[in-house]
């Protein structure tokens, strides 16, 4: 061989191996085709932790595509977490990526599924760069709509107003609402009203009566509320109840399982399953009759004709600009309660529970065309709230404490290690004496066989506002300082930890048992008596201010026609639900903001519809 013919091919060498490893050493500009290649083939699991326990991913993988995802989280909220689990494990298989959008509404969650997935491909050996990229179609969006009534906000209110206005005959009818699934602030409700029943009546809860109702609904909201509204919600919770179970198959048969002092008879009812069964249900009847609901589509102003209002501008999670002409729009939009810029300091400073989607819009909304808004410097506030750090979000924590005091020695102290209250009244009362504590804030202090109680109380509980799961208990007992106040030892060391003078609430506690000894609770006159264990381990748990639900909103008459400034009614806008203020005036009794909600939706919904049927 020649040197020159050498020289050529030394040269083809070298550049065959520069190019070589060029396209070895660049995989983010040259897939690789995994199938050929790396033969990675099966199922692959990664998991993280979720917003009531552990989530699980597991990738199920074919060369270079990820061909099926099963996201689990048995403790996510099934309403809002679950449809995280799907959606995003439905998203990652269409764009073969484990970079996909977040679930709105639900942000732990999603961000556990995509570390989970995340994990998973880790766990694979292959990267992001190794995964076949996928050109993803535009798809034609309507951005124009006409309808007869028109109804901005899928909760409790806005559904049962829906389903109202089509039992009048009315077949046109449009529901929007901003998040990817349907419930609003109904999804974390525990329950609502129905005095006056057929079902109450079958349960022997005998004895109410509109009267009755009234006037409990009115020294529930210190008679504040607006007398009128009143008495629409006392002379029809009944009916509307049954309504709700015969005409719209709604599965409710029992009541709640606690008593509440503030209602004279009991007449609170559960949903089967949770709150999220009303609106699930309504959801699938309404479209039965062929309703149209749009979801992560967000009013964002109404369409004025001179002052009457014709419908509004939105736009879908995608940012187009959706415009729907109405002749009759019904505002159901929720409570304001997760937007700080709108709220009080005093209702700024307490525990938030509510639900991401209380964001004060269609207060807003009405506020810019003159409509009159009444009570907003208020929200339904409760005691027995936990705090989160670094958020003003929060649990709910009622019925599990009032279980526990009604049948364990557990005691309410504040920082001075005073006793306080007596444990088990309605939950005005005990609000009302947290609120000149230091910190406004109390502690839960229980002795073993208490805390046994409680903690599988909140652990099981079933709605997630409420729920602290095991995990979460152990983490917050075990951590030092900051928020959540959860702390465990003797009465001293617990004490201490918590911040509580311990030997103050030593003398408490040996001042209650011997109360308890004597058969009389002469401080406050708690009839439930039972002795603190003092040899035991002590557990404490703050006890703060907390709220989910606004009661500020526009004013209505009693055909919820809102009303502008000047008190005069603004043509063809209806409101039902939490963005109406007055119904329960600057408290709520329990299950009334529900049962606001039902019963002013179904007559928004009547009313709606034969304004529309008389012309």
């Amino acid at each position: 061989m020649n040197q020159k013919r050498r020289s050529i091919l030394t040269m083809i060498v070298v550049i065959l191996t520069i190019m070589l490893t060029a396209c070895q050493s660049s995989p983010a500009d040259q897939p690789v085709d995994s199938t050929v290649d790396s033969g990675i083939s099966g199922d692959f699991t990664g998991t993280a932790k979720g917003f009531g326990g552990e989530v699980k991913v597991t990738l199920t993988i074919d060369g270079d595509k990820i061909i099926n995802v099963k996201a689990e989280g048995e403790k996510e909220t099934p309403a809002i977490g679950g449809k995280a689990l799907e959606s995003i494990a439905k998203d990652i298989v269409d764009k073969n990526s484990i970079q996909v959008d977040a679930f709105t509404g639900a942000t732990i969650t999603s961000d556990a599924v995509l570390e989970a997935a995340a994990l998973a491909l880790e766990t694979s050996g292959l990267t992001i760069n190794d995964l076949a990229k996928v050109e993803v179609s535009n798809v034609e969006v309507q951005t124009e709509y006409e309808t007869d009534i028109l109804v901005i906000g899928a909760g409790g209110a806005g559904l049962t107003a829906a389903n109202a206005a089509q039992e009048k005959g009315i077949k046109d009818i449009i529901v929007i609402e901003k998040m990817p699934f349907v419930g609003g602030a109904t999804a974390q409700a525990g329950g609502f009203v129905g005095g006056g029943s057929e079902l109450q009546k079958s349960l022997g809860l005998t004895g109410d009566s509109p009267d009755l109702i009234y006037k409990d609904i009115m020294r529930g909201g210190e008679n504040t509320n607006n007398p009128e509204l009143v008495r629409l919600m006392a002379n029809n919770m009944g009916e509307t109840l049954d309504w709700l179970i015969n005409d719209l198959n709604v599965p409710i048969y029992d009541r709640y399982p606690s008593d509440f002092p503030e209602h004279t008879v009991q007449r609170f009812f559960i949903v089967e399953g949770g709150s999220t069964g009303l609106t699930n249900t309504l959801a699938d009847e309404f479209e039965k009759a062929g309703g149209n609901l749009l979801l992560e589509t967000k009013a964002t102003e109404f369409i004025m004709d001179d002052d009457a209002v014709a419908g509004v501008k939105a736009e879908d999670k995608h940012g187009n600009e959706i415009t729907i002409k109405a002749k009759k729009t019904i505002l159901a939009s929720g409570g304001f309660g997760n937007n700080l810029d709108m709220l009080t300091d005093d209702i700024a400073n307490a525990v938030f529970y509510g639900v991401a989607s209380s964001t004060g819009d269609g207060h807003k909304m009405a506020e810019a065309i003159g409509a009159k808004l009444v009570l907003m410097d208020y929200a339904k506030m409760y005691p027995q709230g936990i705090s989160m750090e670094g958020t003003n979000a929060g649990r709910a924590d009622p019925t599990s404490c009032l279980t526990t005091t009604n049948n364990t020695g557990a005691i309410y102290v504040n920082k001075e290690g005073q006793r306080v209250v007596d444990e088990n009244l309605d939950f005005v009362s005990i609000k009302k004496a947290t609120i000149p504590q230091t910190d406004q804030m109390i502690y839960l202090v229980m002795d073993q066989t208490a805390f046994d109680m409680w903690s599988e109380l909140v652990n099981d509980y079933p709605s997630p506002a409420g729920r602290v799961t095991y995990e979460e208990q152990e983490e917050w007992f075990s951590k030092e300082g900051g928020k959540p106040i959860f702390t465990r030892g003797t009465l001293e060391e617990a004490a201490e930890l918590a911040g509580i003078d311990s030997a103050v609430l030593a003398d408490t506690v040996s001042n209650w048992n011997g109360m308890v000894e004597a058969g009389e609770d002469a401080e406050f006159g708690r009839e439930e008596l039972f002795t603190l264990d003092t040899d035991s381990k002590f557990y404490i748990v703050e006890q703060r201010l907390r709220f989910a639900t606004t009661l500020g909103g526009v004013d209505v008459n009693t055909d919820l026609e809102v009303k502008s400034n000047s008190d005069g009614i603004i043509p063809n806008l209806f409101a039902a639900g939490e963005v109406v203020g007055g119904a329960n005036g600057i408290e709520a009794m329990p299950g009334c903001m529900l049962g606001w909600s039902v019963n002013s939706g179904r007559f928004a919904g009547y009313s709606a519809a034969e304004s529309l049927l008389s012309k």
